[in-house]
């Protein structure tokens, strides 16, 4: 989630800056009830927008993919993606398929390979660099989707 807040947050961190920014200018130069405005903006009104933007995403199909226990099947037309259950009373959820078209390009952070996903911007699949056992994988993730790289 941190990545997702975090990609949310570097296109749309003006939206979040402006009106509190105003507000603040408005409250030192004109009335103190703006500076008051500025300060319930920051900590009653922005903490449940975060929380709401957080179900949102949480409630997605590729949330669900990113937690459960899972292995990847790269092959050539895709990604095949197949749930492990956990215990043996935990039905097992049906493969998914992921065509490789579907895949917009791949971002690679610190810790992870973010495989981006067609659905919208913060759609993703995060695969941890130690799920890849050596640097012969990560080149043959590479080239499977040689067109959408990007860093």
């Amino acid at each position: 989630m941190k990545i997702i807040m975090s990609q949310w947050l570097n296109r749309w961190w003006w939206l979040i800056a402006l009106p509190i920014i105003v507000q603040l200018l408005l409250g030192i130069t004109l009335n103190i009830v703006y500076l008051y405005t500025s300060f319930i903006t920051i900590f009653l009104i922005l903490p449940p927008a975060f929380l709401f933007l957080y179900y949102f995403y949480a409630l997605t199909t590729e949330a669900r993919i990113s937690i459960q226990n899972k292995h990847l099947e790269f092959k050539e037309d895709g990604i095949t993606i197949v749930f492990e259950s956990e215990t043996e009373e935990t039905p097992l959820a049906n493969p998914i398929f992921i065509e490789k078209e579907k895949v917009t390009s791949l971002k690679y952070t610190e810790k992870y390979i973010l495989i981006m996903l067609h659905k919208n911007k913060y759609s993703n699949i995060t695969l941890p660099y130690s799920a890849i056992a050596d640097k012969e994988q990560l080149q043959g993730l590479a080239t499977l989707f040689n067109n959408y790289t990007q860093k």
